[in-house]
């Protein structure tokens, strides 16, 4: 599954800059559950920002699989746990997390676990 970005409509698939996604107050700007294993995600050229969640602010990801971030930025989100990206597999089988070339996780606060 791919979310991408930066493209002004379908018919134009070269990304040029990032799409903003904006969260409110009570929950993360994305949120993840249950990929399978030996499937990945991939965000791609998104700006992802204003999230307040419990669990993860920015991107709250459980399940397994692999979770692809490049082009990016998780700016200015906060949580309990996870301001930025909070990330766990599934309990029985581990989840994987790149983060790839120009991708960027700055000014996230979390008051518990990691920002």
């Amino acid at each position: 599954m791919s979310l991408v970005g930066g493209v002004p409509d379908c018919s134009h698939l070269t990304s040029a800059g990032n799409t903003t996604i904006t969260g409110r107050a009570g929950a993360a700007v994305i949120t993840i559950r249950n990929m399978a294993a030996g499937t990945q995600l991939i965000l791609s050229h998104l700006t992802v920002t204003g999230g307040h969640g419990s669990s993860g602010g920015g991107i709250d990801y459980l399940g397994a699989g692999a979770m692809n971030i490049d082009n990016s930025s998780i700016v200015s989100n906060q949580a309990t746990d996870g301001g930025g990206i909070h990330f766990g597999g599934n309990g029985t089988t581990a989840a994987e997390l790149y983060l790839h070339s120009n991708t960027f996780v700055t000014n996230n606060t979390a008051n518990g676990g990691s920002g």
